[in-house]
Order: C-alpha cells, then structure tokens, then sequence
C-alpha cells in the first residue's frame, strides 16, 4: 500500500509530497526527507562526510546519490572487516541524520544503494553488531 504523507527526518513533519517539489520540509525547511523521483548514484567512495574516529571498524565507504529535485544525498557504511556493511549516517545537503537519530528508524535506502554497496564491499548492507546499535 503507497504512503500518502511523507515525514520530516528532522523536525518529523508530516506533509503530502505532491505540495512539495523541490525536496524540502514545507514546516521547518529541512532537505532531510524522502527522496525525490528516481536516484541515481554518482560514486562510491571511502567515508568524507563522518568522522571515522568514532565508528569501531577499520573501514567506511559513502554512496553518493542525486534524486529529481537535483539533491545530493550521502549514505554513510561502516564496513567491519569480519561481519556486514551497515549504515551510520545519512547525509541530505546540510542536514545529517546518524543511527540513533530520533527519526533514524523511518529512512529507507533506495535499491540502487544497496547494490552499490554489494558491488563496493560485495556483501548488502544489514543491520549492525548489537554493541553499536545506540
């Protein structure tokens, strides 16, 4: 069944996603809310966006994508080098959101991250060991 609101990652709005075209929260202007139209990945990369000092694993990859309204959108995997990639933080512009985050639990990773991730590490992202959860 389709949503027919979409919510604000960071203040937790919701709104009607045909009122809003440029990818933007319509209450508190945040770019942290769902992807717009179809992504498209732009590069996989080692981590830029996350201090890398505070994630427990040797490595860390981002995926860069950009949506229809034109915005970049980071994801952010710490890559442990005995188990599966999970994600540590979203970056949407200026706004980042990190597991734990109030609304971290609503962000859903579109299917074209996924796959950059298998091909980067060769495993699909999962969930994290149960010591990082946060």
């Amino acid at each position: 069944m389709t949503t027919l609101t979409d919510r604000c990652y960071d203040c937790g709005t919701e709104y009607v996603p045909l009122a809003v075209d440029d990818g933007r929260c319509p209450d508190c202007d945040s770019p942290a809310t769902p992807l717009v139209g179809t992504p498209t990945v732009l590069d996989v990369r080692p981590i830029a966006t996350v201090d890398l000092d505070s994630l427990p694993v040797e490595e860390a990859i981002e995926v860069l994508v950009r949506d229809d309204t034109d915005r970049l959108i980071v994801y952010a995997f710490a890559v442990p080098s005995s188990g599966v990639p999970y994600a540590v933080a979203i970056t949407f512009g200026d706004a980042t959101i990190r597991r734990g985050d109030e609304h971290w639990a609503s962000i859903e990773g579109p299917e074209c991250v996924v796959d950059a991730v298998v091909d980067r590490v060769g495993e699909p992202p999962g969930r994290p060991p149960a010591a990082s959860t946060e």
